[in-house]
């Protein structure tokens, strides 16, 4: 079956702390995973490397085939990432919640994008 993600020695290193050591794994295609572990595990890291939102220390992640990279901005196009922890500021308007992730995901000419999407 075909492997749509690829985790390949992936580490996090903050100063001397190794927060991730060397993960490697594979997800095929229709694969349901979950990363179990205790709090300061590094799951939270390896989800962060893996979607492009922390640079790994070393390693590689492979999505779709391709390399994150090199290929960051059409990989987040075709992915999300939602999280009960994540915290977004409070009382953001549209087009500022807009923003923010125009910026996360790498979206070409963010303003005129959210000007055209708020015209529809």
């Amino acid at each position: 079956m075909e492997d749509i993600l690829v985790v390949d020695h992936l580490t996090k290193q903050f100063g001397d702390f190794t927060a991730v050591d060397g993960i490697s794994f594979r997800v095929a295609k229709g694969e349901i995973v979950g990363l179990l572990g205790p709090n300061g595990a590094g799951k939270t890291t390896t989800i962060s490397m893996i979607m492009g939102f922390t640079l790994p220390t070393a390693g590689r992640v492979e999505v779709f085939g391709k390399e994150f990279a090199t290929n960051r901005q059409e990989i987040l196009a075709r992915t999300n990432y939602a999280s009960a922890y994540t915290k977004i500021p409070y009382r953001l308007t549209v087009w500022q919640y807009l923003f923010m992730f125009s910026l996360l995901y790498d979206v070409a000419k963010p303003k005129d994008k959210i000007r055209s999407l708020l015209k529809t």
